[in-house]
């Protein structure tokens, strides 16, 4: 490992972090650059760095991996400080420039202006140094504690966008975001998608009994389509981020009905998922009444019914 942090910076959930300047400390760092214009300069740059005049308010950000600045980094700098950014670096990795083109393409979609400048040389600084301004109209400061990596990313855009519709801006390679559909008519609501989504994208929302889903949030890792146990149930399509309300809000998938036990009442199960259940089995136990009772039952009950059955055969056969 050489430290630069190309790693952190293309990690979709924000699971690595870079142990010199966690993205904790970033956003705080980045607070005391209100109505500044952060230049964020890597610590290898600074030595072999050309001497450029520095304007009044830029004010030089460091940073230790030259490819560690990822687009939530880049939201951080710019919102805290209320100003344009500048990265400046030679060797700034591919998932930096792609994490620069999709704050760009979310700023000129909502405030018609790019937000980030990169620059790679003297030249493009001394550019990047002309057209940056302060007191910009995406200043917010919130409270990343707590937050993931794309939580903090969808809380940010959702302020930018608020309740308008500015369209939707592609993502790259490496930066990616995506939709999922679910068929609710084959769905059992087993929420084996909700446990393997590692970003918290799907969502098992036990007060309507639905599956929902937070696009904002979804990495297109497709755990959810690999954990599936029915056939063309779940579908995922990557998409970019669309610049709408919605977008960062839960929207329902699927949803059911839970099924009450037929002997206690107490709900235990998707109907969906009993019947599917009772289906499969109702061939084996046709010849078994007990048995097939107890497929719509819940655990309790159906221990007393086999139990009681128990008890029976053996009373006769003891006769």
């Amino acid at each position: 490992c050489i430290g630069c942090g190309a790693c952190v910076s293309v990690c979709p959930s924000g699971a690595l972090k870079f142990a010199k300047l966690p993205r904790s400390v970033f956003g705080e760092i980045a607070k005391l650059y209100a109505g500044k214009i952060p230049l964020l300069i890597a610590e290898s740059e600074i030595a072999s760095a050309p001497a450029a005049q520095l304007p009044c308010g830029v004010l030089p950000f460091g940073i230790f991996g030259s490819k560690q600045i990822d687009e939530v980094n880049l939201l951080s700098a710019m919102q805290e400080s209320g100003s344009s950014v500048i990265v400046y670096g030679a060797d700034v990795g591919e998932s930096t420039r792609e994490a620069v083109e999709l704050i760009n393409g979310i700023s000129r979609a909502i405030y018609g202006k790019d937000a980030v400048f990169l620059a790679r040389n003297l030249a493009e600084l001394q550019e990047a140094l002309k057209q940056a301004q302060s007191a910009q109209p995406w200043g917010l400061s919130i409270n990343e504690h707590g937050l993931s990596k794309k939580e903090i990313f969808s809380k940010r855009v959702s302020a930018m966008v608020g309740e308008g519709s500015f369209g939707a801006v592609k993502s790259g390679e490496l930066l990616k975001f995506g939709k999922v559909n679910i068929n609710e008519a084959s769905c059992t609501l087993c929420l084996s998608c909700v446990g393997a989504c590692n970003t918290g994208a799907l969502y098992a929302d036990n007060s309507d009994n639905s599956i929902k889903l937070n696009a904002s949030l979804c990495t297109t890792c497709n755990y959810c389509v690999l954990s599936c146990a029915e056939k063309d149930t779940i579908e995922l399509k990557p998409c970019g981020v669309e610049l709408e309300p919605g977008f960062f809000n839960y929207k329902m998938l699927a949803k059911d009905e839970l099924f009450k036990c037929i002997e206690c009442g107490k709900e235990f199960a998707t109907s969906k998922a009993v019947m599917k259940i009772a289906d499969m089995m109702g061939a084996h136990f046709a010849n078994e009444p007990e048995k097939m009772k107890t497929l719509f039952c819940c655990g309790d009950c159906k221990a007393k019914i086999m139990i009681k059955k128990q008890i029976e055969d053996a009373r006769k056969g003891a006769m």
